[in-house]
């Protein structure tokens, strides 16, 4: 009986230690190793690696963007065009590029600046041939001309005046040859220089015989067209001119200066030359200027139906005409 009572106490104090050496242990797995029944074998297998690869960029090793947004597979460069369709604006040059022009008869009207790739008005003077704009400025636009060679190209006006180009000046009348140059128009007359006298039609100074200038009169208020050959007060007046002195510029712009005159209010140059050269009538309406009463168809002296025109001094009058008449009817050879 002693015997079973002491195995039974060894026994149940072995199951005890035991069963908490188990549970000790136990707990520390679960501390190692958690969640160990659920991990499952270790995978041995060799896991993939994650690499930066880039796709694929085609011949030209990137993605052509603007302004170089083809690409060029020949060269594997990204350039701006291969063709006309891939610019917006322009052409496609030979290197690639879109531009206006690279080569002459692109322009239309305009010329190309091929070094540029762009169509301008001009690249030299020899692009502008209008009369207002015959200069090729750095811009590379046709301006006013500043010299006379820049006129070359214009037609028959080959002098600079004052930014335009023109056939001449009174300055230079080179293009005219023998005859003048008219300041109104910067054209050629078919006046000879020096051939026109006294009181005779002028358009410029050039045209009057030494001594003499072209100036513009009038009659009884009225502007006449054209300019006269008057002489300089300065080289000596004779009958009939001089009875007035006339103090005016020139047309062809010479200073004021005094001249050998006419009375304007009462007769004009013509009728008065008509009288000089004995120029024969049937009326008032054969003398002078046509349309003006500045002539009268009168005996003068001993001659019938001769040019005349009203006067109130003998100084009025030519050489030794004296001016006779009725009162307030006075004219040049009347008795």
């Amino acid at each position: 009986m002693c015997c079973l009572v002491l195995a039974a106490c060894f026994d149940g104090g072995t199951v005890q230690e035991r069963d908490a050496e188990v549970t000790s242990a136990d707990a520390s797995d679960a501390e190692l190793t958690p969640d160990a029944a659920d991990s499952g074998p270790e995978d041995t297998r060799p896991q993939d690696v994650e690499e930066d690869v880039e796709p694929d960029s085609g011949p030209c090793g990137q993605t052509c963007a603007h302004p170089t947004p083809v690409c060029d597979e020949a060269s594997g460069e990204c350039v701006a065009c291969l063709r006309d369709g891939d610019c917006t604006i322009g052409i496609c040059s030979p290197s690639n590029e879109c531009v206006d022009c690279y080569e002459d008869g692109q322009c239309h009207s305009a010329v190309c600046d091929v070094g540029a790739g762009k169509c301008v008005e001009c690249l030299s003077d020899g692009h502008c041939d209008a009369p207002g704009a015959a200069k090729c400025s750095a811009s590379n636009e046709c301006v006013p001309c500043d010299d006379d060679s820049q006129c070359a190209s214009v037609d028959g006006a080959g002098v600079c005046a004052g930014g335009t180009c023109v056939e001449c000046t009174v300055d230079d009348e080179t293009a005219c040859g023998e005859y003048s140059c008219d300041p109104a128009t910067n054209t050629c007359t078919q006046t000879e220089r020096g051939t026109v006298g006294t009181c005779g039609k002028c358009k410029a100074d050039s045209e009057c015989v030494a001594n003499h200038a072209c100036i513009e009169m009038n009659f009884d208020g009225t502007a006449l067209p054209d300019g006269y050959c008057l002489k300089t007060v300065s080289s000596g007046c004779s009958r009939p001119y001089g009875a007035v002195v006339i103090t005016r510029a020139s047309v062809s712009g010479a200073p004021e200066d005094s001249y050998c005159g006419i009375v304007e209010s009462m007769t004009t140059c013509e009728a008065v030359v008509d009288l000089v050269q004995d120029t024969s009538c049937a009326s008032n309406a054969d003398c002078g200027v046509s349309g003006q009463d500045d002539g009268r168809c009168e005996q003068v002296g001993t001659l019938t139906d001769r040019c005349s025109y009203a006067c109130s001094l003998g100084a009025q009058c030519p050489g030794s005409i004296s001016c006779g008449g009725p009162t307030g009817d006075k004219y040049c050879g009347g008795s």
